[in-house]
């Protein structure tokens, strides 16, 4: 499944983790975007959720952005990561012109052990970076890692077969 979820229409993040705990989001991948461009690709894999933190790793990163009422993470390693992403790339973008799409694939990993989820997530996430890439002549501008697009190519086959 594929959600969109529009930042405008929330908040704080603690609503963000609310959809994600609503629709039982434990394995995904995940866009930012605005209306023009794709800002990041990421994926989340994690078992933060029996500790009923939904969607850790999106909402820390969605905390990053400016404008929300209250903000949830302070000192958080991920969402510092990402705001100094943010500013390096000098992106200035408000929580209202930020949008998440949440590609849901709890079902897929449930069956795979934690590593071969994230090997799967970070297959993906790969490949949509690298088609991205293709499409548009440049990465995503958030997508600094140069291995995620290299992983992928050698490993989305395994996964999905030729195609």
């Amino acid at each position: 499944m594929i959600y969109k979820f529009h930042f405008k229409d929330m908040l704080s993040v603690w609503d963000l983790e609310d959809e994600f705990r609503k629709l039982g989001i434990k394995s995904y991948c995940y866009a930012f975007y605005t209306l023009t461009e794709v800002l990041k690709y990421g994926k989340g894999n994690d078992n933060e959720w029996q500790k009923d933190y939904w969607g850790n790793r999106a909402v820390r990163q969605a905390d990053a952005f400016p404008g929300w009422l209250s903000y949830r993470y302070t000192g958080c390693n991920s969402k510092t990561k990402f705001l100094a992403q943010l500013k390096e790339k000098k992106v200035y973008f408000p929580k209202d012109l930020v949008s998440i799409m949440v590609f849901d694939y709890t079902q897929e990993c449930s069956v795979l052990t934690e590593d071969e989820a994230d090997e799967k997530l970070l297959t993906i996430e790969g490949k949509l970076v690298n088609d991205y890439t293709e499409k548009y002549g440049v990465k995503p501008v958030c997508n600094v890692a140069k291995t995620k697009g290299e992983f992928a190519l050698n490993n989305f086959n395994r996964w999905f077969g030729e195609k």
